[in-house]
């Protein structure tokens, strides 16, 4: 651009010495057109300041060691002669740290960035600046930005060492089922004014000499806490993480509800979630992998959970149960 902008100050000069020197007509509409010819340039060019700037993914998920890459495309003036300048920021919300790239496009076209996905992380990705210069390439005139989305990188499943022992489950008690219902497993009780008359046990009550009522039963599960260090080390976090998904999709197989806890190294607060089914999993991991991990966050292997009933600990050097 400042190649531009000195030529066309040697143009006015030029234009203003010729003025001084052949006062004429011709020197005075030349001088008049080197003056008007940026504000021409400036109000062909306004209504290119619209053109559409697309950002995009190859995929917003992905796994660990898949290639994924940005694209960022525009489309292109069909006859001015136009260029570009958007400037894109990738920021790596595990690492807390961001990269730059400037992007140049003549006449629209599309430029690709690749994504570092070798770690699981979480990207943000936004356009920080987009500006297109004007037909003379004097000014830089401000286009609209794309929206910016987060493109996740999540780890690839793995069986932890040692294993957990998942086959010993079993509920601790059984008890009545809120509102009634169907269950295999039920009590005997006598009648209570109120119970429906469907649920007496006639054979049982002939046999007592009063009223007996069949009382529905639910199993009461066992309350499992899993806790996870996060560690800066990114190989680390990515078992970490890669194991974490392979007990909770056991667990959530076996129908059961585990809790997840880990302590956020940013400001030590623990956080916790319950995880109902894959897409509170998916959920989880995403949050984890928007949290700044610059430093190692306290450990939760010896912390007490006394409402627990099951307690599995991933972190140090291996897990522990």
């Amino acid at each position: 651009m400042w190649q531009n902008r000195l030529l066309y100050l040697i143009l006015l000069m030029g234009s203003v010495l010729f003025f001084r020197q052949y006062e004429e007509w011709v020197s005075y509409y030349l001088l008049l057109m080197a003056v008007v010819l940026p504000l021409l340039s400036l109000l062909l060019s306004l209504p290119r300041t619209k053109l559409t700037t697309k950002l995009q993914a190859t995929s917003q998920r992905c796994i660990a060691g898949m290639e994924n890459e940005l694209t960022l495309s525009q489309s292109h003036g069909e006859t001015l002669p136009q260029s570009s300048w958007i400037g894109l920021n990738i920021e790596d919300l595990v690492r807390g740290e961001s990269e730059e790239y400037t992007l140049h496009f003549r006449q629209g076209g599309s430029e690709t960035v690749p994504l570092q996905t070798e770690h699981c992380g979480a990207y943000r990705c936004e356009v920080k600046s987009s500006r297109i210069c004007d037909m003379l390439g004097l000014i830089r005139l401000p286009m609209r930005k794309p929206d910016g989305f987060t493109v996740y990188v999540e780890p690839e499943e793995r069986e932890p060492s040692p294993k957990p022992d998942l086959g010993r489950f079993r509920s601790l008690r059984f008890v009545p089922m809120q509102g009634g219902g169907f269950s295999e497993v039920h009590e005997m009780r006598e009648y209570r004014p109120g119970d429906s008359m469907k649920s007496i046990h006639w054979k049982v009550s002939a046999k007592a000499d009063k009223l007996m009522v069949r009382e529905p039963q639910e199993a009461v599960w066992k309350k499992l806490m899993i806790t996870v260090d996060l560690n800066p080390n990114r190989r680390r976090l990515d078992e970490l993480l890669g194991e974490l998904m392979w007990i909770c999709r056991r667990l959530l197989e076996m129908g059961l509800e585990p809790t997840v806890c880990y302590i956020r190294p940013e400001d030590g607060q623990v956080v916790s979630q319950t995880i109902t089914g894959e897409d509170g999993l998916i959920a989880l991991i995403h949050r984890i992998l928007e949290t700044k991990i610059k430093k190692t966050a306290p450990t939760l292997a010896e912390r007490s959970f006394p409402d627990v009933d099951w307690h599995f600990h991933l972190g140090g050097e291996g897990a522990q149960q």
